[in-house]
């Protein structure tokens, strides 16, 4: 199973042209959107996710931001390979309780300091081995880039590219998002 995950105020069906690129990259694998509410707990997140997921299935992560971060959780926890792009490393820092407008339905909601500190305590478990590539935009203006090279850079295949935060295409890393996903641990 081929699962991407969406960032911080999107939802699956805003992104479906890009599970549909997924699709065309692997004609022979399911490939669908997870969807949570980035507003809530860490461990209502989580959990939303993981009953998502097919346990039984070879599955592989592709996300973006804080879906970056979700799919490198999930892959840590299933044993998969991973694709991040521009990924979320540190979300007690990075998130910023306020009033946000989600992008898929116009909507204000809250994101409140407790679902930010229910963060404290999560990290990446880098001693877990999985093929992991990370994209970092050049021109990223949202998070710091700086922290996910630095966290990566012993682990992971991380590869620069000449854009913004977002990511509105997967066509041009086609070549690597296939080769991580058949990539194995040696």
């Amino acid at each position: 199973m081929i699962y991407y995950i969406h960032g911080f105020r999107s939802c699956a069906l805003a992104n479906e042209p890009k599970v549909q690129e997924l699709k065309k990259m692997f004609p022979y694998e399911a490939c669908v959107a997870l969807d949570y509410d980035s507003f809530n707990n860490f461990d209502n997140i989580f959990d939303s996710l993981m009953n998502q997921v097919d346990h039984e299935a070879e599955n592989f992560f592709v996300g973006t931001s804080m879906g970056a971060f979700y799919a490198r959780i999930l892959a840590e926890e299933t044993g998969s390979n991973c694709v991040l792009f521009n990924p979320l490393v540190n979300p007690v820092d990075d998130l910023m309780p306020g009033t946000y407008i989600n992008y898929c339905n116009g909507l204000k909601y809250t994101l409140t300091r407790g679902a930010v500190e229910s963060y404290y305590g999560v990290n990446f478990d880098l001693s877990i081995s999985i093929p992991t590539t990370v994209f970092l935009s050049k021109k990223e203006k949202v998070l710091n880039n700086i922290k996910a090279r630095k966290l990566f850079k012993k682990i992971a295949n991380i590869i620069d590219i000449d854009e913004g935060h977002r990511i509105n295409t997967f066509n041009p890393y086609a070549k690597e998002i296939i080769g991580t996903r058949n990539s194995r641990i040696l």
